[in-house]
């Protein structure tokens, strides 16, 4: 369930696409690594504009969004209700979820925040806070620092995830690209880095979180961030 509940969130952040560009990147797997190379008409292209690689791994050059901010509000359904709100901002780079659930009859309020170093679960009423490596943000970096160019570099994440790209579908009116990842057994729908729908099969049934309302390059403040200074159990 975490690992779905992070998926949505940076989730922010994977992969966009576009049938506009006349040339895109055909991506490899091999037995060790992932490699890319150009070949022309593909829809797997991304809208994100990208800043050549100078050495230097700004935000805005990296990009894990296509906006620099945001607030986008999920709905959820299937054997789990309820509402989860994702707040971002630094490309990307800065999310946090707040998301309340009912399971059983049970409400689940949860906090997630997620950093370039660790992400932080926080479960204040089953006083749980568990840290755990960001290894998405810090594998997205070491790709990006090889080929230079965030499209690229998404995709090879998406790829080395053992993600499976099945085509575009519209979403609220946004043309989305559509991953397929057994190893999370989800299916997502993607904009400009942003998951605007997304499906996860479980033995006990699917659930299913899809955007009801989405702001974009709005004031998002910094203190949503802060990580609170309780004891944490690293995982």
């Amino acid at each position: 369930m975490k690992n779905f509940i992070l998926i949505i969130l940076i989730s922010a952040l994977s992969i966009s696409c576009s049938a506009e560009k006349e040339q895109t990147t055909e991506l490899v797997a091999t037995s060790s690594k992932m490699t890319h190379r150009d070949i022309t008409k593909s829809d797997m292209a991304d809208t994100v504009t990208t800043q050549p690689n100078d050495g230097k791994t700004s935000f805005e050059q990296m990009k894990l969004c296509g906006f620099e901010s945001g607030i986008v509000t999920y709905k959820i359904t299937g054997f789990s209700g309820g509402q989860q709100i994702l707040h971002f901002k630094d490309w990307g780079f800065k999310n946090i979820i707040n998301q309340q659930r009912i399971i059983n009859q049970s409400q689940i309020q949860e906090r997630i925040i997620v950093l370039e170093d660790y992400t932080y679960e926080i479960n204040a009423a089953a006083n749980r806070y568990i840290r755990k490596e960001s290894t998405y943000i810090k594998d997205f970096k070491e790709i990006f620092e090889e080929v230079g160019d965030n499209d690229k570099a998404d995709s090879l994440l998406m790829l080395s995830s053992g993600a499976t790209y099945l085509g575009r579908e519209e979403i609220m009116g946004k043309s989305c690209c559509k991953w397929d990842n057994p190893a999370s057994h989800s299916i997502n729908w993607k904009w400009k880095g942003i998951i605007m729908k997304s499906e996860m099969t479980l033995p006990i049934g699917k659930m299913i979180y899809e955007v009801t309302d989405i702001q974009l390059d709005v004031a998002v403040p910094d203190l949503l961030f802060e990580v609170p200074n309780v004891n944490w159990i690293d995982k």
